[in-house]
């Protein structure tokens, strides 16, 4: 299938590690011209350098997502070398683990502005592109915390919920522009945090997936893909789940038991 997205320019932060680094790769892949922003040095040049042993260029850039500075600049430069912005991934996020009544103000306030507030930004950041065109497509990234949130990461929850909201309100706003708006809702993906937290303990992360494992980055990626080609042009203001089927039943073990006892 021709995804029609050779040549498109992609804008998508945090995309120096986890998904959003498979992001940019499946996008190079589909011959866009992509543009990432992440904080550490470290891992931007390291990116650079993959990118260019698999014959591939990227715009590399620091960028804070919570900056607003930092965010139009990186859009200017994405815009001026690549001739505009068709898709903008909003990926960056941040998690701070702890008991809910822990949190000070501070801790709240920098939760919400990574994951909520900036998210706004960025979108009207892009949006502000692409009604030039009258087309483009904005994809935020949600969790599975809007849907059911942790005890230990309830303000993140609070803001990906926000993110669910803003996705609906933002695709009925620009839709007369020509822009659609869609949110992605990983599962359990198995990233380089996400690996390190489960450690010899990844049953306990994968005991509620129908699939019973972790999604990798580049599943994730695909399906993000998709969401910002033509294929998906009738897609709009929603959240794609893309979880392996958690909580797709109240236990999904039974039918491994089942398996493994020789019933199934």
């Amino acid at each position: 299938m021709d995804l029609h997205l050779q040549g498109k320019s992609v804008v998508i932060t945090g995309g120096t590690e986890g998904i959003g680094k498979a992001l940019a790769f499946a996008f190079l892949e589909e011959g866009a011209k992509v543009a990432v922003c992440g904080r550490s040095r470290e891992k931007r040049e390291a990116l650079e350098k993959e990118v260019a042993a698999k014959g591939f260029d990227i715009l590399c850039m620091e960028g804070d997502v919570g900056r607003e500075a930092d965010m139009d600049a990186f859009a200017k430069a994405a815009a001026t070398r690549h001739g505009g912005i068709d898709v903008w991934v909003n990926n960056a996020g941040y998690v701070n683990r702890k008991c809910m009544l822990d949190y000070t103000m501070e801790e709240y306030d920098a939760l919400m502005n990574t994951n909520l507030r900036a998210v706004f930004y960025c979108s009207r950041l892009a949006a502000g592109y692409m009604k030039e065109k009258k087309s483009g497509v904005i994809l935020n990234a949600s969790s599975w915390a809007a849907l059911m949130p942790q005890a230990d990461t309830a303000i993140y929850g609070v803001a990906k919920a926000g993110v669910s909201c803003m996705t609906r309100a933002l695709a009925a706003t620009l839709a007369p522009y020509g822009i659609r708006v869609n949110a992605y809702r990983p599962g359990v993906i198995a990233t380089e945090i996400n690996l390190k937290n489960a450690g010899a303990q990844s049953g306990k992360f994968t005991k509620n997936i129908a699939m019973d494992r972790m999604g990798t980055p580049e599943e994730m990626a695909r399906v993000i893909v998709f969401l910002a080609s033509d294929a998906a042009s009738y897609v709009n203001g929603v959240d794609i789940e893309v979880s392996g089927g958690k909580f797709a039943v109240q236990d999904c073990q039974m039918s491994w038991d089942w398996m493994r006892q020789g019933q199934l």
